[in-house]
């Protein structure tokens, strides 16, 4: 199965661009569960 390279190049920015706004998601999301937590945590 042949993939030109300029499709490759698309597939990957694509790719990317998906795992970069899901990391800033998982980043976001752990981060507020840190602050809420993280008093808890220093308590014990």
């Amino acid at each position: 199965m042949l993939i030109s390279s300029h499709e490759m190049f698309n597939f990957r920015l694509v790719f990317f661009d998906a795992m970069t706004q899901r990391w800033w998601i998982q980043t976001i999301f752990i981060l507020t569960i840190f602050r809420t937590h993280f008093p808890l945590w220093k308590r014990k």
